[in-house]
């Protein structure tokens, strides 16, 4: 697994106006999954962001769980802050950029 700092690019969001986003993980943890799913289904992003539409699964560290929960954001958080939703095309970066090659 690739470990991941609060400043790591998960992944960078591009919109279909060619408006790019950089994704950082907020968190520290080990990189287990990237949604391998969303190149084939990007909408997922904005209609299924709980389920099928996840960015990455990152695990935290056992000793660092009780120093970050508190930076972590409840559903009803999370939902505040997406009014009108995200964008889609969710390429990721490239090795050199700190993530795996390829599509998400």
């Amino acid at each position: 697994a690739l470990f991941l700092k609060e400043d790591s690019r998960v992944c960078d969001l591009v919109c279909d106006d060619g408006a790019r986003f950089k994704v950082r993980c907020g968190i520290k943890g080990n990189l287990l999954e990237m949604n391998p799913r969303l190149a084939a289904c990007p909408d997922a992003i904005n209609n299924k962001p709980g389920q099928e539409g996840y960015i990455a699964i990152i695990q935290l560290k056992r000793e660092d769980e009780k120093l970050q929960s508190p930076l972590l954001l409840t559903l009803d958080q999370y939902q505040a802050t997406r009014p009108g939703g995200v964008c889609v095309n969710i390429p990721v970066p490239s090795a050199a950029a700190g993530g795996r090659e390829g599509s998400v």
